[in-house]
């Protein structure tokens, strides 16, 4: 399976989102706006949602073309050495 730079790069960016959603909600020592706290979770949210959806769509994707090769291969083709049939 090829590596995807881009793919990698969304997923340090979501992470990095994390890491900084985790400091601004738990760790940081002043008091937030209520606003600001629902943005941040919307944020995180949006961050995780993008990484647990990627590996499902890849799973789901690596699945269905693991059946569909299944199936290609359960077939026997058409023999070819036949004559036309005639009309």
């Amino acid at each position: 399976m090829k590596s995807d730079p881009y793919r990698w790069f969304i997923s340090i960016v979501a992470v990095v989102i994390l890491a900084a959603n985790y400091y601004a909600l738990i760790l940081y020592p002043y008091a937030l706006d209520t606003d600001v706290k629902l943005w941040l979770t919307g944020l995180s949210g949006t961050a995780m949602l993008f990484l647990f959806g990627d590996q499902l769509a890849r799973s789901a994707a690596k699945g269905q073309q693991a059946a569909f090769d299944k199936g290609m291969s359960s077939t026997t083709p058409a023999p070819t050495d036949q004559p036309p049939p005639a009309s």
